[in-house]
């Protein structure tokens, strides 16, 4: 019988092979209905230097993906302002036959600890139906009118947040450039 062999590795754009990025793209098609070339189109438009891809590997192929995207961060409270670079968690994806094993938190675990590791604050949209799931990971909701994204937002989508922890009481709006 043969062994399976789980592993997760933080890489940037720069280290990430041809082979591996057309495996993102394979693998996200799976989720996505995308094209392979729409896929590499959008990742050499939106990924950058800097951007964080966590992949989870079975037996050298990449079967788990998640990006920790940079953006500003721009935190408006009554009397000041406060810029910081966050994270933008983008396409968090698991091949489909892997599903429902437990194996996504491995991906979740090793990005919150980026997160952590930076001292960042991060931020993600999702379904109301994956709020659950997110919160197990110590996510939290932002009310919708809190926040502004310059990328398009749809209205039925949530909004929660990770990281560096901030009093969103005394906020009175996030902008994310």
């Amino acid at each position: 019988m043969k062994k399976i062999n789980y592993k997760i590795r933080v890489m940037s754009k720069a280290t990430l092979t041809e082979r591996f990025k057309t495996q993102i793209f394979q693998l996200k098609k799976t989720h996505y209905k995308y094209s392979l070339k729409n896929q590499e189109n959008w990742f050499n438009k939106n990924i950058q230097p800097k951007d964080k891809h966590i992949l989870l590997f079975k037996n050298d192929k990449i079967i788990g993906y998640n990006v920790l995207r940079i953006k500003k961060l721009i935190i408006s409270y009554k009397q000041k302002k406060i810029e910081e670079n966050c994270y933008l968690f983008d396409t968090l994806v698991l091949h489909p036959n892997l599903r429902n094993q437990g194996l996504s938190k491995l991906i979740m675990n090793k990005s919150n600890l980026v997160i952590r590791n930076r001292n960042y604050f991060s931020i993600l949209v999702c379904l109301k139906k994956l709020v659950n799931y997110y919160k197990k990971f110590n996510w939290s909701l932002i009310q919708t009118n809190k926040i502004t994204f310059t990328e398009i937002l749809k209205m039925n989508k949530k909004i929660m947040f990770y990281g560096k922890k901030f009093n969103l009481k005394k906020i009175i709006r996030i902008e994310i450039i």
